[in-house]
């Protein structure tokens, strides 16, 4: 089954992906800045590596420039850096905040106990004043006292009952460790490289996918014979590799093999097989009976 992916929509794709990766390249570097000409130094540095980096995957995958690979690699090194930092700034962030609410979750439990106390000995005052005869006039300010405590006691519980001591997101590594036997930590670190990765590697290649002619199924048969510089996997055109790998597959029976394989075996669509296999037919140079393809008598 082929999968086709509109050239449209994998660029809009693959340009949204790439703004995403430079946007978290962005956001760690600048999170170093001290001023506001650091801010757009580092935030130019950002669009420079998540551009330059596109830029050469695409030298590479769509002309076949070699040193485009390579400085793709270095480049690609940089954003994932980035984006693996951006993600471990950001988790730290909330892990410190777990940890300054789990103090606050503490100092709140001993306030409640403190707060408990202090109930107890307003109520035993009270029932001390009210058991004496002439000396009745402590009770009422006892008693307010003891409202008072009350109120910060109930609103006290309401907190600590509403409260949330940790980002749901360490419950997820904490599980994923367990799940692995491996610590936290390099759980994190394996999560955020894997994003980082993905981001980077769909964006470049949805980019380039959709630019180049095998991300492009609608091809113009007339083009096929002559050289195509944009299809940088092999060499010559696709009608020439089909055409090289299609006679080579021939069985004992003299069947040549299917368009599917063909197609598969050389990196084209099955769109564009179909459309060479069609020219082929129609130039005379093969003989389709049934399900079955045979070289044309002419060539035999």
């Amino acid at each position: 089954m082929n999968t086709y992916i509109s050239p449209t929509i994998g660029k809009i794709l693959g340009v949204i992906l790439m703004i995403v990766s430079m946007i978290f390249t962005v956001q760690l570097l600048t999170s170093f800045a001290n001023d506001g000409f650091n801010k757009i130094v580092y935030t130019a540095f950002g669009i420079a590596i998540q551009g330059c980096q596109t830029l050469m995957f695409l030298y590479f995958w769509l002309q076949g420039r070699q040193w485009g690979a390579i400085l793709f690699l270095f480049l690609c090194c940089l954003s994932l850096i980035g984006t693996i930092g951006f993600f471990s700034v950001n988790d730290a962030e909330q892990l410190q905040l777990g940890q300054n609410s789990d103090v606050r979750y503490n100092l709140m439990k001993q306030r409640s106990a403190s707060l408990e106390k202090q109930v107890r000995s307003a109520e035993d005052q009270i029932s001390d004043y009210a058991s004496r005869r002439y000396f009745t006039k402590g009770v009422k300010p006892t008693q307010k006292i003891l409202e008072r405590l009350q109120k910060e006691q109930s609103e006290l519980h309401n907190q600590m009952v509403n409260f949330t001591p940790e980002p749901p997101s360490q419950a997820l590594y904490s599980f994923l460790g367990d799940f692995f036997k491996m610590p936290v930590k390099q759980v994190k670190l394996a999560l955020f490289t894997a994003y980082a990765l993905a981001l980077d590697i769909c964006a470049v290649f949805l980019l380039a996918y959709s630019m180049s002619d095998t991300g492009n199924s609608r091809v113009n048969p007339n083009m096929l014979s002559g050289a195509n510089t944009n299809i940088a996997v092999g060499s010559g055109s696709i009608r020439q590799r089909y055409e090289t790998a299609l006679f080579n597959s021939q069985k004992a029976d003299g069947s040549l093999a299917g368009q599917r394989k063909i197609a598969d075996q050389i990196g084209c669509s099955n769109e564009q097989a179909s459309e060479i296999h069609r020219q082929m037919k129609k130039e005379g140079l093969i003989d389709v009976q049934g399900t079955k393809t045979y070289p044309s008598s002419k060539i035999i």
